[in-house]
């Protein structure tokens, strides 16, 4: 059984995944625009974007590791976990090969 904590973070990772879907979707949906997706949504929003992952992750993770749900709530916890920990890899992959490129080109 579910404890009222694992139902808080799962409606957590419910809303965090509904709020990065909706950002995605608006990124696949606008039209052409000289701006980027991140410049069009603004500062807080693209902030809120790049912390719901790592929120994400960590409730995601936690909710993984305790086995308290089974069955599609279970597959749903372990997807929204997997998407979050492969776009926070790949993030910090991305800072780390563009520190190295600016390091070798000016350091």
């Amino acid at each position: 059984m579910a404890s009222v904590r694992h139902k808080l973070l799962l409606a957590a990772l419910a809303l965090l995944s509904l709020f990065v879907a909706l950002i995605w979707g608006y990124a696949a949906l606008r039209g052409p625009s000289p701006q980027s997706v991140f410049q069009a949504i603004g500062l807080v929003l693209t902030s809120a974007f790049v912390f719901a992952h790592l929120l994400g992750l960590a409730s995601g993770g936690y909710l993984w590791k305790s086995g308290v749900f089974s069955g599609r709530v279970a597959f749903l916890v372990k997807a929204a976990t997997v998407y979050f920990a492969m776009a926070t890899l790949f993030a910090v992959a991305g800072n780390a090969l563009a520190a190295s490129l600016l390091n070798s080109l000016y350091g």
